[in-house]
């Protein structure tokens, strides 16, 4: 049994924060259904980008411009545990939806909103995407290294966010045995992105720091280098001076072997420019077998192919398979099992049938539901 199958969650964002969180929350047991227009959620048109984000969900295809669709909501709401919604600072109080009213209906109802600035404020209005709260964040000032700044390959903002909305719900989940009422909770993405540059903004008002270099990584040592092959090779020195010195024994670099940490990092560009030069000389392969051989934290850039045939993923069952594609699971064995998500991706409002009868609706309220329009699936 996993923990939260006796919660009901009703998902009705789109894109990528809201429906990630609900993806977590299903692989943990929870029903979530997927709250739809007519027209669907725009991601839908990603392909299997969508589909990894939505299998074991149920879809329900609603149009909220209606009164009967906000009935169906209001009825759906009235055994439902969670609400997630993504849509701008405003809309769910036009479309009725609002937790000033949902909680009216059931005042033990976790109401996760999910904006980009949050709810109130001058920039609640904003709009915005991932690229634009990692800028107002301050993400992209904090290497003065990337001259030419470019998005980072994730999306960051959106997938911090994700977790975060889970961590938030999970919690009050929790706190609800306790207290016996739910809660409102307001995400704001950006507020996610300072979130996690906690590390940056200690730094910044630190007298020690090098200013323009990030926490960590700014280490000739902590590095991606190019191998002689065009391939690539991560080292992976923090401040450890035995994985230094292990380190430059192994590759004749004995006159720098006993540098402390403070040295080393006011030397960055004299030791870059020297394993620049040193890393040109074998292929990453034969860089990580000598290195991971003495110990020494390194790994190959793996393309996705190769992340796919990797045994140590393989040895913990990390993937499954679903329309001729894989996804990992959850990064966590639970008794020595790995959580795996059954079911299928929904087609728009698939389950809408189903849903409705579990209300016992008369057939004089589905007729009511089909005069009005508010569903594009014909109710029976």
């Amino acid at each position: 049994m996993k923990p939260i199958e006796n919660i009901t969650v009703l998902d009705f964002s789109s894109n990528l924060p809201g429906p990630y969180c609900s993806s977590i929350l299903i692989s943990l047991g929870a029903r979530v259904i997927k709250v739809e227009s007519p027209e669907g959620d725009p991601f839908r048109k990603s392909g299997h980008m969508w589909t990894s984000l939505n299998i074991g969900k149920e879809s329900i295809s609603i149009n909220l411009k209606t009164q009967a669709g906000k009935n169906l909501i209001y009825d759906l709401v009235r055994t439902a545990d969670v609400i997630i919604e993504g849509w701008r600072p405003g809309v769910a109080k036009k479309l009725g939806v609002d937790y000033s009213i949902l909680k009216g209906i059931n005042n033990k109802l976790i109401y996760c909103s999910i904006s980009g600035y949050g709810q109130e404020g001058p920039w609640a209005g904003r709009t915005g995407h991932d690229i634009n709260y990692l800028a107002s964040s301050g993400y992209y000032s904090i290497d003065d290294r990337n001259k030419d700044l470019a998005p980072p390959s994730i999306l960051i903002a959106d997938i911090s966010s994700a977790f975060y909305a889970c961590i938030l719900i999970l919690s009050f989940i929790a706190g609800r045995n306790t207290t016996g009422e739910g809660c409102y909770i307001d995400l704001a993405m950006a507020e996610s992105v300072l979130s996690i540059l906690n590390l940056e903004f200690a730094k910044h008002f630190s007298k020690s720091s090098i200013k323009g270099a990030p926490n960590v990584t700014y280490l000739p040592h902590y590095n991606i280098y190019k191998c002689s092959d065009d391939s690539w090779i991560t080292l992976g020195i923090v401040d450890e001076n035995h994985f230094w010195s292990g380190f430059c024994v192994a590759t004749g670099l004995d006159d720098i072997k006993d540098w402390d940490l403070n040295k080393r990092t006011e030397n960055y560009q004299f030791i870059a420019g020297r394993l620049n030069k040193l890393f040109l000389t074998k292929t990453s392969k034969e860089w990580e077998k000598l290195l991971v051989g003495i110990n020494v934290p390194a790994s190959t850039v793996n393309t996705i192919e190769e992340v796919i045939q990797n045994a140590q993923f393989q040895y913990r069952d990390v993937w499954s398979q679903y329309a001729g594609f894989q996804f990992a699971g959850m990064p966590a064995l639970i008794n020595n099992k790995n959580i795996k998500i059954s079911g299928n991706a929904p087609s728009l409002g698939e389950h809408t049938n189903q849903i409705v009868k579990e209300l016992n609706y008369t057939k004089e309220q589905i007729g009511k539901l089909n005069s009005e329009k508010t569903t594009p699936i014909p109710l029976e």
